[in-house]
């Protein structure tokens, strides 16, 4: 953590966007922290049932955040793939398992979540996207770290993890969590949050993807009639994107 802040201090210049970094870190923590709670009430289904309107939030925090135009086309687009994932995830039992302090958790991290992709892709208009994920990484170390401290000591004894347990802990952390970012925050700003953001639209049926490469789980002809219908709203919505600019990478 050291290290990175120290490469940051290097390569960073002092940016407008900077106070905007309390905001986007503090999405960060909501969005994790209101999802991880809610799956111990709820189902993951019923979970992905709430989950797939963040494409749509996204799109709409861009709107109104960022002022982006996006066409009456774009909204049908969006609002098709979004259906579909609904129906999909009330197919899987997405229906069961209600629970409305639950349902709040997740709404909150649905739309804390689209709010810190908008705000992260607006930031990388004037600051490179590993800088932004970097600095909401130091930012957030002052939670961070004594929240693992007293979690680690309050809930240590209840479970017992092996080496393989710790790397894909790891592997999760550094990839998906933080590298990741470094091309979705460029991806975002190169086009448009609002055109970028339907993109997650295709992570749920990825998920499907590997779970059946990976872990041999059944795919069946609604979930590739549903990847079908979601890709092409995801490319019908992608028709209209316009080009904005962002910061170089350094």
């Amino acid at each position: 953590a050291l290290r990175l802040f120290a490469l940051l201090r290097a390569y960073s210049e002092p940016s407008p966007a900077m106070p905007s970094m309390s905001s986007h870190t503090w999405s960060f923590f909501r969005a994790g922290g209101s999802d991880q709670v809610a799956l111990e009430r709820t189902t993951s289904a019923h979970a992905a049932v709430i989950a797939a309107f963040m494409p749509l939030t996204t799109a709409l925090f861009a709107v109104l955040r960022n002022h982006e135009h996006v066409p009456r086309q774009f909204w049908m687009a969006a609002g098709g793939g979004t259906a579909a994932l609904v129906i999909f995830a009330l197919s899987r039992g997405g229906a069961e398992g209600g629970d409305l302090v639950a349902d709040l958790l997740i709404v909150g991290a649905v739309l804390s979540s689209s709010w810190c992709y908008v705000e992260g892709a607006s930031i990388t208009k004037v600051m490179p996207g590993w800088q932004v994920i970097s600095w909401v990484v130091v930012l957030a170390l002052p939670v961070t770290v004594p929240a693992s401290v007293i979690l680690w000591w309050a809930t240590s004894a209840d479970y017992d993890t092996s080496a393989v347990e710790w790397m894909a802990l790891i592997l999760l952390g550094v990839s998906s969590m933080y590298l990741g970012f470094f091309a979705w925050y460029r991806g975002l700003a190169m086009a448009g949050a609002a055109y970028g953001g339907q993109v997650q639209q295709l992570q749920a049926l990825l998920t499907l993807l590997w779970s059946a490469l990976l872990l041999g789980e059944t795919v069946t002809l609604v979930t590739v009639a549903t990847a079908l219908v979601v890709v092409v709203c995801v490319a019908w919505a992608q028709r209209s994107r316009r080009e904005v600019v962002v910061a170089p990478e350094e």
